[in-house]
């Protein structure tokens, strides 16, 4: 009888082994399964993304088209507008195209990226005139570009960071937002913040108070309907802004029409793990149209 509950217990026991077994194998399984589900559906819901971030370029781009080539300016339709670029519907997500501008806030628009100094492009003068910049540091620089041009504007805060003297965290920090590296280096009249213009031959913080009052129009303010852009260098001259011999000087530096662009698409879909797709991208006109130059995602 002994050896009967003995053997008993040991069926019982292998019983309960394998059906802990048994247990095991369909958790595991079915962990395996909702892993790969899960992921199924992050892979959907991030391919959307990707295609809900592309309506994005293609919304700014449509806009980029619709903008007259003889003149660009603030109070546009591609510069701050949150209504048309801040958290769009599309395709059961949402984008948003914006920029970061001068002060670091963020601007739902593109960015002119001739509103900048070109690292690659601008005379000593100018990039002497930048924030943590002297004519020695500028000459470097020139020195530097010459035989290898900087890729982005972080790239050149890291080059100067690392010369004598190196740079106050807060040069580190607006240099990025009034250099670039696209475009043709023409300084655009109408859309140049104050630390640009200032570095123009000749200006002054009065001069440039008085140039960017003109330009804000009546009510004060960038970007709205009574903006007063300048069509032309001329027109500088006629209102009294600059001098004759000054618009010979400005002339290979400036312009009133910008050809690139640049912004971030960003896509989100999916509500309780969304899916998120960043796309930067930089566009320049070509003839009649507009051609990506520049396409990173994130």
């Amino acid at each position: 009888m002994l050896m009967i509950g003995n053997q008993r217990g040991s069926a019982l026991l292998v019983v309960i082994t394998l059906v802990y077994s048994l247990f095991l194998l369909g958790l595991s399984l079915q962990t395996i399964v909702g892993g790969d589900l899960e992921r199924a559906i992050q892979f959907r819901n991030r391919t959307r993304a990707r295609f809900i971030a592309q309506a994005g370029v293609t919304t700014a781009l449509s806009i980029l088209r619709a903008q007259p080539a003889t003149f660009t300016a603030l109070n546009q339709g591609w510069y701050h507008q949150p209504d048309r670029f801040q958290e769009v519907s599309f395709a059961g997500g949402v984008f948003t195209v914006s920029h970061q501008g001068t002060s670091g806030e963020t601007l739902y628009g593109m960015q002119d990226e001739e509103s900048r100094i070109h690292l690659n492009k601008a005379p000593p003068s100018l990039l002497a005139a930048l924030p943590g910049m002297n004519l020695a540091r500028a000459e470097a620089a020139i020195r530097h570009r010459t035989g290898q041009p900087f890729a982005t504007p972080a790239e050149f805060v890291s080059w100067l960071a690392a010369q004598p003297g190196g740079l106050s965290d807060g040069e580190r920090e607006i240099l990025p937002r009034l250099t670039t590296v696209w475009g043709t280096g023409r300084i655009n009249l109408n859309t140049a913040p104050a630390p640009v213009l200032l570095a123009l031959p000749g200006m002054t913080p009065e001069r440039v108070a008085r140039l960017l009052q003109h330009r804000r129009g009546p009510d004060g303010r960038e970007g709205t309907a009574d903006d007063q852009p300048f069509p032309s260098l001329a027109a500088l001259q006629e209102w009294g802004l600059i001098q004759g011999e000054e618009g010979l000087s400005w002339r290979p530096l400036v312009t009133v029409s910008s050809t690139t662009f640049s912004f971030v698409s960003r896509a989100s879909i999916g509500r309780l793990r969304p899916a998120t797709v960043t796309v930067h991208v930089v566009v320049q006109r070509q003839g009649k149209d507009w051609v990506v130059k520049y396409w990173k995602v994130w």
